[in-house]
């Protein structure tokens, strides 16, 4: 049982912080908004349109997303913290907040993905560099 929970509480880190790895290769907030590297990308009004929309389509399931780990993962600490350990509840438990958390990082990967594909890959690595900075 208690190998069991090792690996839960490694695999749920793990995961936290996958979210953070995707998340560092794009700026936050709506930077295709900011005049500077509107100019340091050469970006168009259209391609703006385009991220705007994007945007507004991925952060609405991102919402979403977000909610159901929050979710998931309230039941699992219920369970966790319940008197009575029901191993095979956590462990179903620990795979829906799996399945949700990776959910939520294929929304973010779909996001940064969209953006590769209307800034092309030397702007897109432009915006890698202007973040990095």
């Amino acid at each position: 049982m208690l190998k069991h929970f090792i690996a839960g509480i490694s695999l749920i880190v793990f995961l936290a912080l996958a979210p953070l790895a995707i998340g560092q290769t794009m700026p936050s907030g709506k930077w295709w908004q900011d005049p500077g590297i509107v100019k340091q990308l050469d970006l168009t009004s259209k391609e703006a349109k385009q991220i705007d929309k994007l945007f507004v389509k991925s952060r609405r399931r991102m919402i979403e997303l977000k909610n159901q780990v929050e979710k998931e993962q309230f039941e699992y600490q219920t369970l966790m913290e319940s008197q009575n350990l029901d191993e095979s509840a956590v462990n179903r438990q620990l795979q829906k907040l799996e399945k949700a958390r990776s959910k939520l990082n294929s929304e973010r990967s779909s996001f940064v993905v969209g953006i590769r594909k209307i800034l092309g890959h030397d702007r897109f690595q432009k915006l890698q560099r202007i973040y990095a900075k």
